[in-house]
């Protein structure tokens, strides 16, 4: 199992780099034999899962069919399942999932699959250690919920939120620069186009993380 969820992961990149959905159709069946071939029992199940998940994601994205991202979210549940609380992959496999839900608003416009992203994200963020590398892309993704509901409602209390979220998620000075950055610049881009939304100095602020980083 473990060859063949290696070589799905190597297919997967392949598939990235040249396009060629032949070679994701071969990551999946890898991945797809390495969780057949695991029991739930074995402590690198949830990996496997994930890179499954990961590669159903992928052709989600690349053909649109919905049954794709299905199994994406069935996998994904089933690895932040039996993966235990103290475990550090924990918060990362929530995030995942509640990444792969905010896919599924995205195409299908469900509220309640960005309410569920932003519980999973509040949960990973709670698990999560001190300084923890995830934690930007962990917060980054939460301000880009929270954004979801301030388009959809107009709320200043979601826009309020999702600022709040996108600058934490610059000050996280353990995680990579490009994530922080990315928040920053969310944060800027929402504040320059609802001026009528931002508390006074806030886009002032948003400039100097920027400088800062």
């Amino acid at each position: 199992p473990r060859f063949q969820s290696s070589l799905g992961w190597s297919m997967r990149l392949r598939f990235e780099r040249s396009k060629d959905f032949s070679e994701l159709e071969d990551a999946l069946e890898a991945h797809r034999t390495a969780v057949d071939l695991t029991p739930d029992s074995h402590l690198d199940k949830p990996l496997y899962l994930e890179n499954f998940a990961s590669s159903l994601c992928s052709k989600f994205e690349y053909v649109g069919d919905r049954d794709d991202l299905e199994k994406a979210l069935a996998a994904r549940r089933r690895s932040v399942y039996l993966t235990p609380d103290c475990s550090p992959e924990k918060p990362r496999r929530l995030d995942d999932l509640g990444y792969a839900l905010s896919l599924r608003y995205r195409r299908f416009d469900d509220l309640m699959d960005l309410d569920s992203a932003i519980e999973l994200g509040r949960r990973a963020l709670e698990l999560s250690p001190d300084e923890s590398p995830n934690s930007a892309g962990i917060l980054k993704h939460l301000g880009d919920y929270s954004h979801g509901l301030f388009v959809r409602k107009e709320s200043q209390d979601d826009f309020e939120t999702t600022v709040n979220y996108y600058m934490q998620a610059s000050r996280q000075h353990t995680s990579a620069p490009k994530l922080r950055l990315a928040a920053t610049q969310a944060c800027i881009r929402l504040l320059s186009c609802h001026a009528e939304y931002r508390q006074p100095g806030s886009l002032l602020e948003a400039y100097s993380r920027v400088i800062d980083l």
